[in-house]
């Protein structure tokens, strides 16, 4: 494997692990305000995206100090961020289920006005919820491919 590429891609790959932390706290924050269901009261919007910040930062710094324990911090946090991107994603998609927040939100009320905000605010709800679900879905994707670079960075460092 080309060095630039092990050299590189690690930089580029915690940066977006960090950039998709950072998105997933302030969406959470945001939801957290509008609704409560099983993803605020898990609060994995907080320690979720701490996971990925936290995991992206040592993924940058194992570029820069090519020692063994920084490396083995590197694969274990990203194993983490593994774990808790797929506990994120269920909760999500429980979120999303059909019954989960239309039955708080939109109680039957006989002003149909009322009932129009019902449904907008289910709306920005649900689109809260699906962009989270989307980042941690790249959340997954991006630390398993993290894992796979650091992997092979660790076995070249060994022979060296």
């Amino acid at each position: 494997m080309d060095t630039a590429v092990v050299k590189e891609s690690p930089k580029a790959l915690g940066t977006v692990q960090m950039m998709i932390g950072v998105v997933i706290f302030f969406f959470g924050d945001v939801l957290k305000n509008i609704v409560n269901g099983v993803t605020v009261h898990s609060y994995i919007t907080y320690w979720g995206s701490i996971c990925f910040i936290c995991t992206g930062a040592l993924s940058v710094s194992s570029v820069d100090w090519r020692k063994q324990c920084v490396m083995k911090a590197t694969l274990v946090m990203n194993v983490f961020s593994v774990v808790s991107a797929v506990l994120a994603v269920i909760l999500f998609s429980i979120d999303l289920g059909p019954s989960s927040f239309r039955a708080i939100l939109c109680k039957p009320c006989f002003y149909q006005l009322s009932m129009y905000y019902c449904q907008l605010q289910l709306k920005q709800v649900l689109g809260t919820i699906g962009v989270l679900l989307v980042f941690s879905l790249l959340e997954i994707l991006v630390s398993i491919a993290m894992f796979v670079l650091t992997w092979k960075a660790r076995s070249s460092i060994e022979i060296l």
